[in-house]
């Protein structure tokens, strides 16, 4: 026994033997954490290489975490290949997307029968021509069908109570930025708000994937709705295809005067001029109607006594100057005389040119009534002087103001108030007298017709 035993006995050896134990136990426990760790690599990601064994001679080493490789993607076509390590690959799919852009060639919106004119109106019953281009914005390349639709909104939108007018399918092919014109034709509905403006609004669907960002889009500006013809044949091609309502539309926005048509020297700013060209203006009593007149419609069952006191003495002193004669009598009976002359259908004159236009603008103010009692003396102020002679043309032809052209009249709005002067009975029977008031009506504001193609 050594010195240490004899100092403290049998403690020292415990101590040492329970050191040696603790040791043994270190050891095992790192053995079992180890070989735990060696299981979970050899379950690790299929993706990564066969997994490496840590021995248990090597207890002091500490395996790094392993991770998969990183993915690379190469594009190909319309899938992606993604590659890793050892054999396994990914078909992962890449769709290369398509954006249909819609839009509408406003400039070119033309009615069917008449495809030379633009117009910034249509009525209800009418045929027209929208051209739409379709337009491929996105990376791939749409290839299929696809559906334009087109509407009528109060909104550059669909949400503005949209009615929808026709629709048209194709068949497309269209690589990045390629477009296709695609003409939908469409009939108007009888059944919109008459004077109510619309945009024309496109919309494009396909059964293909597409985004939806352009797929609807607005005319850049509106169209008014003027109504629905009551008298058809104004409106329907006649035998020579021709329709008179855009044949009047033409030769305004020609500038081809019906008015020159019936009198070369016809003045159209002239109320006198306009409406003698198409109404009796004579120098000479005459009977219009059975009713004996002198100069303009000037009524000689209808003069109050100022007017039959200058009448009278505009025919004596015509008289005296070119026949040398004397007429004695009163007003009364020279009125009498002329009336006399009428019935007998000569065409002595009786009074002069000049005198016949001072006759008229006497009594044009009064003729002037029938129109203020229609349009309210105010609106009928506002009237540009073509259109107020436009209107008193009518008045002397007829009477009155056609009824249904007071309200658009009223409104100041001229292109109804035209279609409406052309949806008469007398269109027919008096074209160019209509057109010529047509023109005036709507000269001074043609560029809001639209415009020639």
């Amino acid at each position: 026994m050594n010195w240490l035993t004899a100092l403290f006995g049998q403690s020292s050896s415990k101590h040492t033997r329970s050191a040696k134990s603790g040791t043994g136990r270190r050891k095992t426990r790192t053995l079992r954490f180890e070989q735990c760790e060696t299981r979970q690599l050899m379950t690790a990601s299929p993706l990564t290489m066969a997994p490496t064994l840590i021995q248990e001679t090597a207890p002091a080493l500490v395996a790094p975490a392993l991770t998969a490789p990183q993915a690379t993607v190469a594009q190909v076509g319309p899938t992606a290949t993604v590659a890793s390590a050892g054999d396994v690959t990914v078909q992962q799919a890449a769709t290369r997307k398509i954006d249909l852009d819609v839009t509408v060639t406003s400039g070119a919106v033309t009615p069917t029968l008449a495809k030379d004119l633009n117009l910034l109106h249509f009525y209800g019953g009418e045929q027209l021509t929208i051209p739409t281009v379709v337009k491929n914005y996105g990376p791939g390349t749409a290839n299929g069908s696809a559906t334009v639709s087109v509407y009528l909104s109060t909104t550059n939108n669909l949400n503005g109570a949209p009615v929808l007018l026709g629709q048209k399918t194709v068949n497309i092919n269209l690589g990045n930025n390629a477009k296709q014109t695609v003409a939908v034709d469409v009939t108007v509905p009888t059944t919109l708000a008459t004077g109510q403006e619309y945009f024309i609004v496109a919309k494009v669907t396909t059964p293909l994937v597409q985004s939806t960002i352009n797929d609807v889009r607005a005319s850049d500006r509106k169209f008014e709705f003027v109504g629905t013809p009551a008298n058809a044949a104004p409106f329907t091609p006649n035998a020579q295809g021709k329709v008179l309502y855009f044949d009047f539309i033409r030769d305004t926005l020609k500038g081809r005067s019906a008015l020159l048509e019936q009198n070369p020297l016809a003045r159209q700013n002239d109320a006198q001029s306009f409406i003698g060209s198409f109404q009796t203006d004579a120098t000479y009593p005459y009977l219009q109607n059975g009713v004996p007149m002198i100069g303009l419609a000037i009524n000689l069952n209808t003069l109050d006594s100022y007017m039959e006191h200058i009448v009278a003495s505009f025919v004596t002193a015509y008289y005296q100057a070119n026949y040398g004669q004397w007429l004695a009598g009163s007003d009364a009976s020279i009125i009498n005389m002329l009336k006399t002359q009428a019935y007998a259908g000569g065409k002595t004159p009786v009074i002069s040119s000049q005198q016949s236009g001072t006759l008229f603008d006497l009594t044009y103010p009064g003729r002037q009534q029938p129109a203020k009692d229609a349009l309210g003396e105010a609106i009928f102020s506002q009237l540009n002087p073509l259109a107020r002679i436009a209107v008193m043309d009518m008045v002397y032809a007829i009477g009155v103001v056609q009824q249904n052209m007071v309200a658009p009249l009223k409104a100041l709005d001229y292109v109804q108030a035209g279609f409406r002067l052309v949806d008469s009975p007398r269109t027919l029977a008096g074209t160019l007298r209509v057109k010529a008031e047509y023109q005036n009506l709507l000269t001074s504001t043609r560029t809001s017709l639209g415009k020639l193609i």
